[in-house]
């Protein structure tokens, strides 16, 4: 080699380089649920061109990306997302299960009637109250819905209180393997929150891992799985990450995930009537029982990670995620009206 001349240099590489990394998402002190998995990317050199100066951003074949074994922890689940949900929604449905005491609530002073336990008492509870009053005036209204509703309320704070004693153990579901396309690793600007996703197939069971997982108050009627496994079966309850895994794969990444929906029943009855029922007291005199009465329900609660995302996202700015699911009419409204009077039959006499 000469002063002055040049040198080219180059060089081939056959090799493969692969790359294992445990990922976990948390965000410090945020009421998250628990999502892991392993990274792994497998890089293959065949005979590949090394270009000096260059940023090689298509040096060796393209790497293939996968998530192996991505969980989702159950205990957390239930902890950081089924709990605040339902502790959320107690405060909410706090004026309407007034409202629902006040349609359940025994009128004493009609009690006063005679026969009120065959004409009055429709349900045989022993009370009269307004729903009874309500069947009178329309004997084909269907109170199915009121009583769902009144039945979800007390199930949904009953729940709170379950889950708030649980203690599961370390029990987690697998949704399995993914591959990751559509974004090349060798570029800086390769961004895997936004590649294409697709499952292999290797997933467990959600029942499998229900039955798998064990911990103090898990087990038994109203224990954890029982709960979980009726929030999954009602139709009121949505949970999305519990059935998309690419909720779970967004939250590795940073992302938003929808965590939970519960839909209350849609409740829309009225009745009116100046003349529910006619009771006779005394001979000619006939107590005479009207009224109007209403009530509408259309309420839904959902839950995502908005507010668990943010930077220093706490227990408080967790609830930034709970939303409302809005629907045509108003969430709530009640009204009612009972009059009570006196009708005299003229009884005429003939000597």
């Amino acid at each position: 080699m000469r002063v002055g001349e040049t040198v080219s240099l180059s060089a081939n590489l056959t090799a493969q380089a692969d790359l294992s990394l445990a990922l976990d998402a948390n965000f410090g002190n945020a009421a998250l649920p628990s999502v892991s998995t392993e990274l792994v990317v497998e890089w293959d050199f065949i005979d590949a061109t090394i270009t000096p100066y260059d940023q090689n951003l298509t040096f060796g074949e393209l790497p293939a990306v996968v998530l192996n074994d991505v969980t989702l922890d159950l205990g957390t689940f239930l902890e950081n997302a089924v709990l605040p949900v339902v502790n959320a929604v107690e405060p909410i449905i706090e004026p309407i299960q007034i409202a629902l005491d006040i349609l359940t609530t025994d009128i004493e002073f009609l009690k006063e009637l005679p026969n009120w336990e065959t004409l009055l008492d429709l349900s045989g509870d022993g009370k009269i109250n307004l729903l009874d009053l309500i069947k009178l005036a329309d004997p084909s209204i269907d109170l199915t819905p009121i009583e769902a509703f009144i039945d979800l309320a007390q199930t949904v704070v009953d729940w709170g209180n379950i889950i708030n004693g649980l203690g599961l153990d370390e029990e987690g579901l697998n949704f399995g393997d993914f591959n990751l396309t559509g974004q090349d690793v060798r570029g800086v600007s390769a961004d895997l929150a936004i590649a294409s996703v697709t499952d292999q197939g290797t997933g467990e069971a959600l029942q499998d891992a229900l039955n798998n997982a064990s911990g103090t108050g898990w087990g038994g009627p109203n224990g954890g799985q029982d709960i979980l496994q009726r929030m999954i079966d009602s139709a009121a309850f949505t949970m999305p990450i519990l059935q998309d895994p690419t909720q779970a794969i967004s939250l590795l990444f940073g992302g938003d995930a929808d965590l939970i929906e519960v839909d209350f029943p849609e409740v829309l009855l009225t009745a009116e009537d100046q003349s529910i029922i006619s009771i006779p007291v005394l001979p000619g005199i006939n107590v005479i029982i009207g009224g109007e009465i209403g009530f509408a329900f259309d309420l839904g609660f959902g839950y995502n990670t908005r507010g668990l995302t943010q930077a220093g996202a706490t227990l408080g700015t967790a609830l930034n995620g709970l939303y409302v699911l809005d629907g045509d009419g108003p969430e709530a409204s009640v009204f009612a009206g009972i009059s009570v009077g006196a009708a005299l039959d003229a009884v005429v006499v003939a000597l």
